[in-house]
């Protein structure tokens, strides 16, 4: 089956080339039948665009297509927008592309003299200007909560909610809009987006995004249609550090429990197993909230998104040797831990933290040190056995150059990939990955102030990804954990733009690939990597990447390249997130409201929006089902 798809692939690939050589060549020949020449002063030239998507950013505000444009039209030519790239017709011209609306366009240069145009490509030079639309709901009917007339408008949208959505008793945002949400009585109700700071404050002056309350007598289950579990305002996690102190989770609900029911907690989402006896003393994990009448036997829901977190910090080094950089006398620990999850971590040069923390532990030379944490002057522990070891360089580190490319942010029939969030401004300035408490070897560079900027010194950046060298045999210690960027044409760089350096490995080792948003991949055994220059590259066979027999491939091809399969957007501890299955695409199925996010993890192609091309994404990969070789025991 694999090579008849990839048989017709071919041939549509070969139409589709000669159809482009076709309407290049008849873009070259003038429009003007009475010209006595052929030349053509925009032959060859090709429109460069920083991005595909223009988003409004204020209702009805127009925005300036020329401002996505890279490059200038050659002597003699100009740039023209048209809304039909096959009709390059007068009725076609877009006339205002300084302040153009929602709607598809497409650049070109074209030459006055001559007539005619240079190189088009409907698939890659187009701009969509994208309209801020309906609010995006859930459901469409809402019921009163039990023991009460009144029912809850938040529970029709996905949380968390934007504080930007008001509700009218009208579609046309007359008068003033309800003043609680959270406790409405039966009728209809419309929800709408209100802007700050913008000419026209709504998203639309019609909304089709409409609830209905229905009040019904509440039924047989007593746990039924109890509102949200937690509190919309707290942070849903209980983060510990002294070792006396308790998690209790009930803290964190955001109503009563309901006359009559009891409150379970479980460790599953869908309340299957034995209810978690430990709800006063919660242990560090996840934990999902149901209401359960004992007398009708019955569930609050049979299904819950929202948990609560336990957290203690997790000092456990992945790698307790760290190395200064080449030709540095002195290591940032802050690169390794930092401030995170509200825990501080302090620095000592004793077990016991005895005396004074390090004062400066962004420059610290070679030594033991032991990091703890406390909370109103109680430690996590009296002692410890943990420590970072600092050492100098090695004299000659391993440079390995690294190619990749990710299956969501591939460009249109190109084997490279787009910097739609770049050139949005939504790349964070610090890794993504600092997702749990790891204190290891995590030399890259892990903050880019100019990670938004194409001309900064990493140049065009896709994202952040994060790379680990493991010893073959042993997946629960990485040598080395390295934070890097990812650059349209799948190369690996450090903040300032050169090939990451490794410290040597004696034995053999796996390089394993991480994405926020795609499935890890693992290299074959590299066997010597004690000294010298290397190069993986991914790109080139599916057989770069480990499989284990009988699992689907590890890798998906893309307009030519392997790529990392996208979907996997479950951010966790490794190896969980390894795999991409129903989970997957339930939770995208569940977030989904088709408008512009930015920088999130159910983006699945990185446009910086969420919308049903992320939806389809996420279907496709979870038939699939791929499972990372990392998820394999035996490895």
């Amino acid at each position: 089956m694999k090579r008849e798809f990839s048989h017709h692939f071919r041939n549509l690939c070969a139409l589709i080339f000669l159809s482009c050589v076709a309407t290049s060549l008849c873009a070259q020949v003038s429009e003007n039948k009475n010209a006595k020449t052929l030349t053509c002063l925009a032959a060859g030239s090709e429109v460069q665009g920083s991005t595909n998507d223009l988003p409004q950013l204020c209702p009805g505000e127009p925005v300036n297509l020329n401002s996505v444009i890279l490059n200038t039209p050659p002597d003699g030519c100009i740039l023209r927008w048209y809304t039909d790239d096959s009709k390059k017709t007068a009725d076609k011209l877009y006339a205002t592309p300084e302040s153009a609306q929602p709607g598809s366009y497409y650049p070109v240069f074209y030459d006055t003299l001559n007539q005619c145009f240079g190189i088009t490509n409907p698939y890659q030079h187009y701009v969509a200007v994208k309209g801020i639309g309906q609010v995006y709901l859930d459901r469409d009917t809402l019921y009163n909560l039990y023991g009460v007339n009144t029912g809850d408008l938040r529970r029709t949208i996905q949380q968390p909610v934007d504080p930007r959505i008001r509700w009218y008793t009208n579609p046309n945002h007359q008068g003033q809009p309800v003043a609680d949400p959270s406790a409405v009585g039966e009728g209809e109700y419309w929800a709408f987006m209100e802007f700050d700071n913008c000419a026209i404050p709504f998203n639309t002056g019609n909304s089709t995004s409409k609830v209905v309350m229905i009040y019904r007598p509440t039924g047989d289950c007593r746990a039924e249609n109890k509102g949200m579990m937690l509190d919309y305002e707290q942070d849903h996690e209980i983060r510990l550090i002294c070792p006396t102190e308790k998690a209790n989770l009930n803290v964190k609900l955001g109503q009563p429990i309901p006359d009559g029911c009891e409150m379970r907690w479980y460790t599953t989402d869908d309340h299957s197993g034995t209810p978690y006896p430990f709800d006063q003393d919660a242990a560090p994990g996840e934990y999902f909230p149901f209401f359960y009448d004992p007398l009708n036997d019955c569930y609050s829901s049979d299904w819950e998104l929202y948990r609560v977190t336990v957290r203690r910090p997790k000092l456990t080094p992945f790698n307790d040797t760290l190395y200064t950089e080449f030709q540095e006398t002195t290591v940032d620990l802050g690169k390794v831990d930092g401030e995170y999850y509200g825990y501080n971590i302090l620095w000592y040069d004793n077990p016991t933290h005895s005396g004074n923390p390090v004062q400066d532990f962004h420059a610290v030379p070679a030594g033991k040190y032991y990091p703890f944490v406390q909370r109103s002057g109680c430690f996590n522990t009296d002692s410890t056995d943990i420590f970072v070891t600092v050492l100098y360089a090695p004299v000659d580190p391993v440079k390995l150059k690294i190619k990749v490319m990710l299956q969501g942010a591939m460009a249109e029939n190109e084997p490279k990939m787009r910097n739609d969030l770049q050139n949005l401004h939504q790349l964070p300035h610090y890794t993504p990955y600092d997702y749990e408490f790891w204190i290891g070897s995590a030399d890259g560079h892990r903050f880019y102030w100019e990670i938004n900027n194409p001309a900064g010194s990493a140049g065009e950046v896709v994202d952040w990804i994060r790379v680990y060298l493991f010893k073959v045999g042993e997946f629960k210690n990485p040598l080395v954990t390295r934070d890097l960027l990812i650059r349209p044409d799948g190369y690996l760089v450090d903040s300032a733009g050169v090939t990451p350096w490794f410290y040597p490995s004696a034995e053999p080792v796996y390089l394993v690939i991480n994405h926020r948003n795609h499935m890890e991949i693992v290299s074959t055994p590299i066997n010597n990597f004690a000294s010298g220059d290397f190069e993986y590259d991914f790109t080139t066979s599916l057989a770069q990447a480990s499989s284990v027999p009988g699992q689907p491939d590890q890798m998906i091809l893309r307009n030519g390249v392997w790529c990392m399969w996208t979907g996997d957007q479950w951010v966790g501890d490794l190896p969980e997130h390894s795999r991409i299955n129903s989970q997957d695409y339930q939770r995208v199925l569940q977030l989904f409201n088709g408008s512009f996010h930015g920088y999130a993890n159910e983006d699945l192609n990185m446009d910086g929006f969420f919308d049903m091309t992320d939806v389809n994404l996420s279907y496709y990969s979870s038939l699939i089902g791929p499972i990372s070789f990392f998820t394999h025991p035996t490895w």
